[in-house]
């Protein structure tokens, strides 16, 4: 943090003083100092015959029981603080009479505790085997927790193998004999204090170590989330006894398969991009690790539509009206009448013949039947209907 603060004119000397105090990632790039100490910096009095600055500090408001004549510099290291202590921290301007200023306006300060940095030894992986004559290579990663890293090491056991004071922290140590070994890394920083990793253990041996290949995914494999991804492992004993393969996507453990077929189904994968590797423990417990297959899970794009006629801005020619004569309105068309007409037809009635009397034959048994008789009739001629 920088606390910036305007000084009060001084009775004495007139001295002006500006008086910033921060923490040292913000102040100074290459860090010298822990987080036990501050640094203070203020602009140069503009009054003549300056002879020095004086910074005041102590544990309370007002009251400063610790002082330090700084000379003309415009900048100190104060050193020495209790972590979780507050401080308060003013400034004077003495010219060459010894006639000093008051204090400036103070600056509090709270010496905040760091977190340590971390470090972890990413390879050879713990119970790794090779044979000899081997050539391991070993990585650290190293989170700063906001402190100087000023280098990193590189041990077997208690002997330093080599130290690197950039990122990437790597080193590789060849012609290893065979032989059991416990490799770790040790970061140090502000200076002077130091953290380690976790050890480690890399069997180096005469026989030839089961090999492990990752058969699926490819390296560089794509895939449309939520992803199935199918992973499988091909293993050659050479001679020793597989206990199990596990799958892992970095160092997250995926599943791990007793016998063979050596094979897993990852579902519903998310979008990302993923590490995958798979590693054979055989024997006693000692592990192979495969060459790891990077793939990436993307999200499933949206459909996609365009209108491919007409073209955006486009312009057309409306067609014009042509000229017509008018139109007479419909003359009415007289209905054709019937040429003839069929008259219905017509019943005579005709009276029964009289019986004759008893015992004497009748000329008809019968009573004779009314005759139908139909005429046609010629249709009356119609006048000219008017067209």
């Amino acid at each position: 943090m920088v606390f910036n603060a305007d000084l009060l004119g001084r009775v004495r000397s007139a001295a002006h003083i500006a008086l910033m105090i921060g923490t040292l990632a913000a102040l100074v790039p290459s860090s010298l100092f822990a987080a036990s100490s501050v640094i203070l910096v203020w602009d140069p009095s503009t009054s003549t015959n300056i002879a020095g600055y004086r910074v005041y500090y102590g544990p309370a408001s007002g009251t400063y029981t610790n002082t330090l004549d700084v000379g003309n510099a415009t900048t100190t290291t104060v050193s020495n603080l209790i972590t979780g202590a507050t401080y308060y921290f003013t400034a004077t301007v003495y010219d060459t009479a010894d006639l000093e200023s008051d204090f400036s306006n103070e600056v509090g300060y709270t010496n905040t505790d760091l977190a340590s940095p971390t470090i972890a030894l990413t390879s050879p992986v713990n119970k790794s085997a090779t044979t000899a004559p081997a050539t391991l290579t070993l990585a650290a990663s190293v989170t700063p927790n906001g402190h100087a890293i000023a280098k990193v090491r590189f041990y077997n056991g208690a002997s330093l193998l080599g130290e690197r004071t950039n990122a990437p922290y790597a080193f590789t140590w060849g012609g290893v004999a065979a032989g059991n070994y416990s490799l770790s890394a040790q970061a140090v920083y502000d200076a002077s204090n130091t953290v380690a990793s976790s050890a480690a253990l890399v069997a180096v041996t005469k026989e030839v170590p089961p090999s492990i290949a990752l058969s699926s995914p490819a390296d560089g494999s794509a895939f449309t989330a939520p992803a199935t991804v199918s992973l499988a492992a091909n293993v050659t004993a050479n001679g020793h006894t597989i206990t199990k393969v596990q799958f892992y996507n970095g160092p997250t453990l995926l599943a791990e398969n007793a016998t063979a077929p050596y094979a897993y189904t990852w579902n519903s994968v998310a979008a990302g991009n993923y590490t995958l590797s798979a590693q054979v423990v055989y024997d006693s417990g000692t592990v192979v690790v495969s060459t790891p297959a990077n793939v990436t899970v993307t999200n499933l794009p949206p459909p996609a539509i365009a209108l491919t006629s007409p073209a955006d801005n486009s312009a057309f020619v409306a067609p014009r009206p042509s000229a017509s004569p008018p139109t007479s309105p419909p003359t009415a068309t007289p209905s054709p009448k019937s040429s003839s007409i069929t008259a219905p037809p017509c019943w005579r009635w005709r009276p029964p013949l009289p019986t004759s009397s008893p015992g004497t034959a009748s000329p008809r048994a019968t009573t004779a039947s009314p005759r139908r008789r139909s005429t046609t009739r010629a249709a009356p001629s119609l006048p000219p209907q008017p067209t």
